[in-house]
């Protein structure tokens, strides 16, 4: 059995219409209550195995297969320049932190107006960085 976890049912839809679990029958779906401040009273209804990965903050969406999560996507629309992708960072580590794959999605640049020159700034190779040395002290 599936279980699809969402913070954005748009995109959760999305990756299904698009992956072999649309062959899937009986999908279960449930909303990801990103924390207990932001959510209190539903935040403490989603089992422990799935808060451990909300701990830092919550990705767009965790695929579980039989009460086990198999992998979780984290999707940004701003390329990783600048500080977005340290703002994504924490949803991607305390997955990886609990031994599930971690799917970072985002554009490879993003094109930057400045009055002295206009300029394509690529991804912040710090983000990589900071997980490789997050994977060396597991």
């Amino acid at each position: 059995m599936f279980k699809i976890w969402y913070s954005d049912e748009e995109f959760g839809n999305f990756v299904v219409e698009n992956t072999i679990l649309s062959e899937v029958q009986g999908l279960e779906w449930s909303k990801l209550y990103e924390s207990d401040a932001n959510n209190p009273r539903n935040f403490h209804s989603i089992p422990d195995h799935i808060k451990n990965i909300l701990y830092l903050d919550a990705p767009d969406l965790i695929i579980e297969k039989e009460g086990e999560p198999i992998f979780s996507v984290e999707v940004s629309t701003e390329a990783g320049t600048g500080h977005n992708a340290f703002q994504r960072f924490g949803r991607i580590s305390a997955a990886v932190e609990n031994n599930v794959p971690a799917f970072y999605i985002y554009p490879k640049a993003g094109y930057i107006r400045r009055k002295s020159n206009d300029r394509w700034d690529e991804i912040n190779p710090n983000i990589f960085q900071a997980m490789k040395k997050n994977d060396e002290n597991l």
